[in-house]
């Protein structure tokens, strides 16, 4: 069954319903060597030229009109030609689909609902632009277009020297030349071209989202032999590919990068020690063990302490669970897929429950303080009896429960939170209470509130707090506020949820704040 999906290119005009399903995703992506192999290559800019849509319709029972074939026409001004035979000057160019940008030449994007960003920042400046010469579905015009069709078709003119070396036919020596940490932009392609196309941990594409579009689908050549131009790099004073090139060391080098990683392990840069301590825990390297817990020190980034707290619990040992603590306090956002938060704090804590068989509490010294006096135990039994009492983390320490509703209005600041209040809104007040034996600090109101029923799901929140959203809820203790839910999720059948998400620790702002999620209990009320 056809779906009619929309895609909006803002500055030409092609706010399309299109029958296929795929238009609503970005186009597929292209990889360097393949633009390299682009039979058109220019130097060019848009003069903001006028552009004018030329669609094909079709009628569809139920929708009415929809596009089917569409394209733009402007034109564009060639400064000078790299590769192809056409001459320099103002040409007719006609867009297709997978490529966009605003009235102003910039927001380049792949135009399409899962929106991906171009390489350039304003097409009206001088740019390497890739193109192919083709023809409009319209069979009435006989004409060959210079045409333009993916969001990647257009580059940062500094790369010409790049993609003139990645053309040729020695460019397995000739891209590896240019290699230098005076030149990070083409540094950086030269790296991901030596790795065959793509990044090797932890700079890898995440294929839960975006991997099909931002990575090609299969590995190119990778080049091992110029492992050591890379360690050059990486030994340099260019900061910004130090990181990456230590990732693509070990890539070309294998278990063999081992010794030098272990030399990165007192690195000034904190990136470039998470990743060593990753490579080296990816080979059980046994000898850095000890070294890592000074390694993760001052790592902080929240992608990467989520890649390396993933790694370190896969090696499933104790000895890893020194380095794992230090991330009980980051409450650093990487990711959130469903239910599913790439906050390290959480994600360290359930590492750490999974190797241990303990859930420690949301505070560093702590838990290795406790860790630290409860490793000479040998019995486990008596291991977690002594870190239950010295180190509690009760996985919630709170219930929540749902009273009354009321129908009247949000006072300012509830509608500055949800931003504006509708007519199926209904106010409902949350009683938070703390179960635990002991005083929990916690946001004053959750992060996130999500309702979901058989109906629908939907949520509304925001992540940002000042100290002065922080309380702490002494034992059996109690805080009270309201949440805006739909009447028609109060409604709904007793398979509804509604979730309290608490997301920030505090961190920021000088406070160590408990974070997770509190499913509410409702009343007969």
């Amino acid at each position: 069954m056809n779906t009619a999906c929309r895609v909006t290119s803002i500055s030409l005009c092609l706010a399309l319903a299109l029958t296929c399903r795929v238009f609503a995703m970005a186009p597929p992506y292209v990889s360097d060597e393949e633009l390299a192999a682009y039979p058109v290559i220019v130097v060019a800019k848009w003069d903001k030229a006028p552009a004018k849509s030329h669609n094909q319709y079709r009628d569809d029972d139920g929708l009415g009109q929809v596009v089917v074939k569409s394209e733009v026409y402007t034109s564009l001004n060639v400064l000078q030609v790299v590769k192809g035979n056409i001459e320099p000057g103002v040409h007719d160019l006609m867009i297709g689909w997978g490529i966009s940008w605003q009235e102003d030449g910039t927001w380049l994007t792949s135009g399409t609902s899962t929106e991906i960003l171009g390489d350039v920042k304003d097409v009206t400046e001088p740019c390497l632009w890739f193109l192919k010469q083709t023809r409009s579905w319209d069979e009435t015009r006989k004409t060959d277009y210079l045409t333009v069709s993916n969001y990647r078709e257009v580059q940062p003119l500094p790369l010409t020297t790049f993609f003139v070396a990645l053309g040729t036919a020695n460019r397995t020596t000739e891209v590896p030349r240019l290699l230098t940490p005076n030149d990070p932009l083409v540094s950086d392609r030269v790296l991901r071209y030596l790795c065959g196309g793509k990044w090797p941990w932890p700079y890898e594409a995440d294929e839960r989202f975006a991997g099909f579009y931002t990575t090609p689908r299969h590995r190119s050549l990778i080049l091992f032999l110029e492992a050591d131009r890379v360690w050059d790099l990486i030994t340099s004073d260019e900061k910004e590919l130090r990181g990456k090139a230590a990732s693509v060391y070990a890539e070309l080098k294998g278990k063999d990068c081992v010794p030098k990683m272990r030399t990165l392990l007192d690195d000034d840069d904190p990136a470039v020690r998470g990743i060593a301590v990753g490579i080296l825990a990816s080979y059980r390297d046994e000898a850095s063990l000890a070294r890592f817990p000074q390694a993760v020190e001052g790592v902080e980034d929240a992608v990467l302490a989520c890649k390396l707290i993933k790694i370190l619990s896969s090696w499933g040992d104790e000895r890893v669970v020194l380095p794992m603590i230090s991330y009980l306090q980051n409450g650093g956002f990487a990711y959130q897929y469903g239910n599913d938060f790439g906050i390290p704090a959480l994600k360290a804590r359930q590492a750490l429950e999974a190797i241990t068989g303990h859930a420690f509490p949301f505070d560093v010294e702590l838990s290795k303080k406790a860790w630290q006096q409860a490793l000479p135990l040998e019995d486990r039994a008596a291991r977690l009896r002594f870190l239950g009492k010295v180190a509690p983390g009760d996985e919630s320490p709170f219930v929540a429960r749902a009273g009354r509703d009321r129908r009247t209005e949000a006072d300012e600041k509830m509608k500055e939170r949800i931003g504006g209040v509708g007519e199926d809104d209904v106010f409902v007040t949350i009683g938070l209470f703390n179960l635990s034996p002991r005083p929990v600090t916690v946001l004053k109101y959750p992060s996130d509130v999500e309702m979901s029923w058989s109906g629908g799901n939907s949520s509304y929140g925001d992540r940002s707090a000042t100290k002065e959203d922080f309380t702490t809820i002494d034992p059996g203790e109690a805080i009270t506020f309201e949440v805006r839910l739909y009447e028609r999720f109060l409604r709904a059948d007793p398979s509804k949820r509604l979730r309290l998400r608490y997301l920030n620790n505090g961190r920021k702002v000088g406070v160590n704040a408990w974070i997770g999620t509190v499913i509410v209990k409702f009343g007969s009320e």
